[in-house]
């Protein structure tokens, strides 16, 4: 019996290992999600400045389109289906809105 004792003592402190070392990996994938979350809400945070700071410029012409250049170089989308959202590599979508918007044409 005292052997029996021991020998689920042990499986237990095993269980208790495993379950340990999941908990460690849960609590660093959260903290990772916590820091993405913060950037990502000061980045919104950031484009919300520049979109609202600049919402008269954008209404008078070719400061508009200035802006919608500058946030494309910034690695922006500015096509009415991603905006705002950011970009890897060139974007045709945005390319043709941003080609239209220097032409003056509606979208």
């Amino acid at each position: 019996m005292e052997k029996d004792f021991w020998a689920r003592l042990g499986e237990c402190q095993d269980a208790f290992t495993r379950w340990e070392k999941k908990w460690k990996k849960l609590k660093e994938i959260a903290g990772n999600l916590y820091l993405e979350n913060q950037e990502l809400k000061n980045e919104n945070e950031e484009l919300k400045k520049i979109i609202l700071g600049q919402k008269d410029e954008i209404q008078k012409g070719q400061a508009g389109y200035e802006n919608l250049r500058s946030l494309y170089q910034e690695n922006y989308h500015i096509c009415p289906l991603n905006f705002g959202d950011r970009r890897k590599g060139d974007c045709l979508f945005c390319r043709e809105f941003l080609e239209k918007a220097y032409r003056g044409e509606e979208s």
